[in-house]
């Protein structure tokens, strides 16, 4: 076994000789010697110390791992724990390179036929046995943007450049904002780590870099006004008038109120429970009278345990069954603004702080969990009742306002104090 290197002098540099390890010069750089296939062994000088280090070197994946061993026995003695002579830095070497194998042979089965739509199948499976509630959206995610395009590559095939190209794509070739290409992309990202504590793929490569979209994250919130949500009610139909309504006067989700039971309403208190929402956590939703009144009447001589909200045949709403007759009444309305069912939470929460609300007060109601997430999207919304406000509050400094045209002066009254 030959342990000699070719050092960045081209002499030859025999690691197992101290003496000859005295001629490489101080620096970063990691000078080898060949120990077995993909293991070498690595030394490096700096102004305090020399160390010995194990290289592996994987050529089919290029990939490359460095572990630091100990100090070399330039100076001190060697003891086989923290100082090591040469051939102790080989066994460590060695010792290291074998366990490392062992934990993927253990742990890490890569199935050459192993393809990403299996992935995707294992991970939906993951998450309906999880009881995840956003399944169907990630379903449609996955077949509309994701399999297309990487379906049928071998997960262990898939490499940083073509999930970055498929990342590129998503926004530039439709017309799709960055947030959206972000949330597709999360999509992907959690059912490749999932693919990985799994064992389906070795590593992280392929994705552990690629960053999202950046200044993505601005809100799309169609500002909407008392005028337009009156006009819009007043173009449903009967049964989705009561689900408009419930949403306006709540700022409660679609889903939310769906799953809304007859039981749900306190009347005493004047609140509706939300028992199953986007975050699994439960609120409680206060009322003003036109919210009492439509309760009252969606729960009267009903029982319990009934939807409180229902279809004109008397099924309950399931997703998506808001779309059709949410256009159908905008057509009728004749508004043109582009507003969807969701855009009525945010029209309760924009005319709420425009109306005096304070934000963590709407942040309650919507069961945002994070204050930041009230002000990402309404902070725009709370400044126009402050002006009063101000004009009480903020300090004065007695200046008057100079004649229209005039460059005079007017001079600052000053207040003495009274000793």
């Amino acid at each position: 076994m030959n342990w000699k290197w070719y050092g960045p002098d081209m002499k030859k540099i025999d690691l197992k000789s101290p003496t000859s390890r005295r001629s490489i010069p101080i620096g970063p750089k990691l000078h080898r010697s060949y120990i077995r296939k993909g293991l070498y062994l690595g030394y490096r000088k700096s102004k305090t110390t020399t160390s010995w280090f194990a290289r592996r070197w994987k050529s089919e994946i290029k990939d490359e791992l460095t572990q630091f061993l100990g100090v070399t026995d330039d100076v001190l003695p060697a003891n086989d724990v923290g100082v090591l002579s040469h051939d102790q830095a080989v066994e460590h070497a060695k010792k290291w390179f074998d366990e490392e194998q062992a934990k993927e042979l253990d742990t890490i089965v890569v199935e050459k036929t192993y393809s990403v739509r299996n992935l995707m199948t294992d991970y939906q499976k993951f998450l309906k046995d999880d009881g995840c509630k956003s399944l169907r959206q990630t379903k449609s995610t996955i077949e509309k943007h994701i399999l297309p395009t990487l379906g049928e590559i071998p997960l262990h095939k898939l490499n940083h450049r073509q999930v970055k190209t498929w990342l590129n794509n998503l926004v530039e070739s439709a017309p799709r904002s960055k947030a959206t290409g972000n949330r597709i992309w999360n999509t992907l990202r959690a059912a490749l780590n999932f693919g990985y504590k799994e064992g389906k793929v070795s590593h992280k490569r392929a994705w552990d870099k690629v960053q999202s979209f950046k200044a993505a994250s601005k809100p799309r919130i169609v500002e909407t006004t008392l005028d337009d949500l009156q006009e819009l009610v007043a173009a449903c139909l009967p049964h989705f008038q009561q689900l408009v309504k419930g949403a306006i006067l709540t700022g409660c989700r679609y889903s939310e109120l769906a799953n809304l039971r007859v039981r749900n309403f306190y009347p005493n208190t004047q609140q509706i429970h939300i028992e199953d929402s986007k975050n699994d956590h439960e609120r409680m939703v206060p009322l003003n009278e036109e919210g009492v009144v439509l309760f009252e009447e969606l729960t009267a001589h009903r029982k319990p345990d009934e939807f409180m909200f229902q279809k004109s045949t008397g099924q309950p709403w399931h997703p998506s069954d808001q779309i059709r007759p949410m256009y159908a009444a905008l057509a009728r309305s004749g508004i043109t603004k582009p507003i969807t069912f969701h855009q009525l939470r945010h029209g309760f929460a924009s005319l709420s702080l425009q109306n005096g609300m304070r934000l963590e007060e709407v942040g309650d109601i919507l069961g945002h969990r994070d204050l930041k997430i009230t002000q990402k999207h309404y902070a725009r919304f709370s400044g126009s009742h402050l002006l009063d406000k101000v004009r009480q509050c903020a300090p004065q400094l007695g200046l008057r306002t100079s004649p229209s045209g005039s460059d005079k002066v007017i001079p600052i009254q000053r207040v003495r104090k009274h000793a």
